[in-house]
């Protein structure tokens, strides 16, 4: 099998290139050793591991004992002579790798776009059909790319290639630990420590986000204790009475931060972005990053204008510490003494039918189970169960203006993994659902710097997805966390000795809604006037334009309606902007 690593538009390295003098591309490395070829994308500068693929006697034995190390650092793709072949993704995946198998030959790169406008690849209908009803970041969906036949190589996985054999290995799965918070705590503290000052580098001055949220808050009190300065940015919702701006400015002031306030109406609108932006943007596909296009935009010139390299945010925390709706299960299925008591309290407190709700927790289906099983079901007819919250998979809730076309392309795509076994990051729900959340959050991390001009330095980082952060905070037993007498009791745990217990017993939250839904009043005539139109979302066949156009008007207590037509709207843009640029729209 011929091996083809597509590094820029038309410029490909094959190992017949082993005996040529290769020079260092832009924001790529390609390292020589005897009968092995190494293209690496850093995702942060390491002396080390750049000393360490340099080395002349590299070879594939020594790429296999030092993984677990070079994952944490960077994403290679490794090719000897011979077409062997291992490539392996970081494991935040902030520079994953995608590939392409045909015929004979292999393509791979980190940008699937690249692969194709090399190999001619149609769209991927089942892809868009997932990304309209929100699922194409829940595994083993995420795999998935808006182009057919190119895959994202999984995080936790290894593309191999060896005797012209194709095969994607798992080494690395996570069970999580049972030890106490106490236990886990110093660990923890000092992981995100050496985190934030591995990636800060030299640098003096950084803007971060200040939600007045826990995850966020946290982490600019430990760069204040590194000595680091701060401009500090917060959304200021639609009604200007919220709690979390009480919060942010308290921390602002306590960090000795240059706080911002930018309007939330300001950073959500796309009436200034044409389809060619939102394509230009958003180079991966039509994902929920979209979201944050004008606020990366605004933050970067912010920092540009200030002479900030870099931007630090809390995705991720509301995975790694608060809590999930798979934690009963992951209680029940442990060995904690008082299981029973504790879940028989958790179901009257919020009045769960008590035989549902054990039901559901004695549940041992596996992955392939849930995925064979799966089914859309609309969102009006939506009654909760508490089993939904006890699989692997959750059940996907579609609009009514969602074709069966759509909906049969999500059932066999679930039906056509669940024939291959498909494993999931860990035996426990509770530690898959927080590694498939980090997972995303790192992609959209991917797709926050990809917003960044290629002439500017500047880059997003978002710390609690970083691998020897998660693996610490994944380390603490289900009974603490579910029995939390603080709002997420572990990050409580190895906050700042500067940061005050108050923020952690806050049981008010910042409220957006009326902000969310002044940006529809907004946009609703362009809204009706896009979708009056023929769109290309209708030709794929995934849209019913007549109940589309009369949803416009009907919508949601909970703004779940309005959120799904921002979705096809992006969608939409997206493909008109793929189209502007010379991608081909095949069907």
């Amino acid at each position: 099998m011929k091996v083809n690593i597509i590094v820029e538009k038309n410029q490909v390295i094959t190992a017949d290139m082993l005996v040529d003098e290769l020079i260092n591309l832009n924001k790529v490395n390609v390292y020589t050793a005897d009968n092995l070829l190494m293209v690496v994308k850093h995702h942060n500068d390491s002396e080390e591991i750049s000393n360490f693929l340099a080395r002349e006697d590299l070879n594939f034995e020594m790429l296999e004992n030092n993984l677990s190390k070079l994952k944490k650092h960077t994403s290679f793709i490794a090719v000897t002579k011979e077409n062997h072949l291992i490539a392996s993704g970081d494991f935040n995946n902030c520079n994953p790798i995608y590939y392409l198998e045909r015929n004979d030959e292999l393509f791979v790169s980190f940008h699937p776009e690249l692969i194709s406008n090399l190999t001619k690849q149609k769209l991927n209908k089942t892809y868009f059909a997932l990304r309209i009803v929100n699922f194409e970041t829940i595994y083993p969906f995420s795999e998935l790319t808006p182009w057919e036949n190119i895959k994202l190589l999984n995080s936790r996985k290894m593309l191999v290639v060896l005797e012209g054999q194709i095969s994607q290995v798992f080494p690395f799965r996570s069970n999580g630990g049972n030890k106490r918070i106490s236990e886990v705590g110093v660990e923890l503290r000092q992981n995100v420590k050496d985190v934030l000052q591995k990636n800060l580098g030299k640098q003096i001055r950084i803007s971060a986000d200040l939600s007045g949220g826990l995850d966020s808050t946290s982490l600019c009190y430990f760069c204040k204790d590194l000595g680091v300065e701060l401009n500090t940015i917060f959304l200021s919702p639609e009604d200007g009475a919220d709690s979390d701006a009480i919060w942010s400015e308290r921390a602002s002031k306590e960090v000795s931060a240059e706080h911002t306030v930018l309007p939330y109406s300001s950073t959500i609108t796309l009436n200034s972005l044409n389809p060619l932006d939102i394509y230009k943007a958003l180079p991966f596909g039509p994902s929920e990053s979209f979201r944050y296009i004008s606020l990366a935009r605004k933050i970067i010139e912010i920092g540009l204008k200030n002479d900030i390299g870099m931007h630090i945010n809390g995705h991720g925390g509301d995975e790694l510490f608060g809590p999930l709706s798979t934690m009963a299960w992951s209680l029940y299925h442990s060995n904690y003494p008082n299981r029973i008591k504790n879940l028989y309290g958790f179901a009257r407190l919020n009045k769960f039918n008590l035989f549902k709700f054990f039901k559901s927790l004695v549940d041992n289906e596996s992955l392939s189970d849930n995925l064979r099983c799966l089914e859309c079901r609309e969102i009006e007819q939506i009654d909760f169960d508490i089993k939904y919250s006890s699989q692997w998979v959750p059940k996907p809730s579609v609009a009514n203006f969602v074709t069966q076309t759509a909906r049969d392309l999500i059932t066999s795509c679930a039906s056509s993994y669940a024939e291959q076994n498909i494993e999931p990051y860990s035996d426990d729900k509770s530690i898959h659902r927080i590694l498939e959340e980090v997972e995303a959050h790192s992609l959209l991390q991917r797709d926050l710097n990809a917003m960044v001009p290629n002439d500017k330095s500047f880059r997003f980082l978002s710390p609690y997805t970083a691998y020897d952060i998660v693996e610490s905070a994944i380390q603490y037993n289900i009974d603490e966390r579910f029995n939390a007498k603080v709002t997420k009791p572990m990050l409580a745990e190895i906050r700042s000795k500067s940061m005050s217990l108050e923020y952690f017993k806050r049981r008010d939250k910042g409220e957006y809604t009326k902000s969310t839904f002044t940006e529809y009043n907004n946009r609703k005539n362009m809204l009706q006037k896009i979708f009056s139109e023929e769109c290309l979302i209708y030709k794929l066949g995934l849209v019913d334009k007549r109940k589309l156009l009369q949803s416009l008007n009907k919508f949601s207590a909970d703004g779940e309606q309005l959120e799904n037509i921002m979705r096809i709207q992006i969608i939409e843009y997206w493909l008109r902007g793929y189209c502007e640029s010379g991608g081909i729209y095949e069907i």
